[in-house]
């Protein structure tokens, strides 16, 4: 974890390894003699390379990660608590069981990613791409206004309060979903089943895929129409 004069001095000699071109994190934490999967939390990584980096259980909370590769990256159980990570790539990397609440995850991709049973309460995750596997993930209260969710598989995750207003949910696995007072105002919803969701008190409006008996059923569940 780093802290004042102590993660100021760390940075900058982060940023001296990586000037003399060495990307690679876990050479880099060698070099400076530092524990990679404890001693940089809080540091600025965004031109460091992690493709396929072993990270279970790393402590990454307010690190800075923007439009890093973190592709096929094992973060398994790890601290991404507060972390910077908007536009990665995250594509094959697996997060399962990984802390990502209140990050920042705007515009990232995380297409065949593990999220099983992640935390993201209150993350930014806001036109990101999340056609992977969410099962049992908490997105409770996170942002996910015009995130990509086709075919996402999502069975008992916690949608609770979540902003999915203009995301695209064609054929998502919704099964069990909990989307109390979610709003999916413009969502689309082509192919989707919502018979196994609790909707009590979520907006729903403009969307694509809902007839008028699939619309009076919700209602009769508790969901809120805005059309």
């Amino acid at each position: 974890m780093t802290d004042g004069k102590f993660g100021n001095a760390l940075q900058a000699d982060i940023q001296r390894v990586i000037a003399s071109g060495i990307d690679d994190f876990f050479e880099l934490a060698k070099i400076l003699g530092r524990n990679p999967l404890e001693d940089f939390a809080g540091t600025d990584l965004r031109r460091v390379n992690f493709k396929r980096a072993e990270l279970t259980g790393v402590d990454f909370r307010r690190v800075n990660l923007t439009g890093v590769n973190l592709s096929v990256a094992n973060l398994k159980q790890a601290d991404l608590t507060e972390a910077i990570l908007c536009g990665a790539d995250f594509v094959y990397a697996d997060l399962s069981r990984a802390n990502l609440s209140g990050a920042d995850l705007s515009e990232v991709s995380l297409i065949n990613a593990n999220l099983r049973d992640a935390d993201l309460r209150g993350a930014n995750l806001q036109g990101a791409d999340l056609r992977t596997m969410l099962p049992r993930a908490n997105l409770s209260g996170a942002n996910l206004s015009g995130a990509n969710l086709c075919s996402a598989y999502l069975p008992k995750a916690n949608l609770r309060g979540t902003n999915l207003s203009g995301a695209l949910l064609q054929q998502a696995e919704l099964t069990e979903v909990n989307l109390n007072e979610a709003n999916l105002q413009g969502a689309d919803l082509k192919q989707v089943e919502l018979g196994s969701a609790n909707v009590e008190k979520a907006y729903f409006g403009n969307n694509l895929g809902l007839t008028n008996t699939m619309k009076l059923e919700l209602m009769q569940r508790g969901a809120i129409f805005i059309d």
